[in-house]
């Protein structure tokens, strides 16, 4: 198990995930998050909006810098998620 922060519906914080933890042993952790990126992983449910590829933040994450997603990522988040 991975020794993550207790998290809150207001919870916003980044990891620094050593190399031997995977992107599927993180997206097995909760089904709100979704990979959207090579190197990004968000929860989906503070997503605002996706637009120009990025990832827009509602608040309080809203501070945050808008999150790249790829070309690949941006079909499935599409397909998951159409009201983005």
């Amino acid at each position: 198990m991975l020794g993550l922060p207790s998290v809150n519906e207001n919870s916003t914080f980044t990891i620094m995930l050593m190399n031997r933890v995977t992107s599927t042993d993180i997206l097995r952790l909760a089904p709100q998050l979704v990979q959207v990126h090579q190197r990004w992983i968000v929860n989906i449910d503070k997503v605002e909006h996706v637009c120009d590829n990025r990832c827009h933040f509602k608040p309080p994450c809203h501070q945050l810098a808008p999150v790249p997603v790829s070309h690949h990522y941006l079909r499935q988040i599409t397909m998951r998620f159409p009201a983005l």
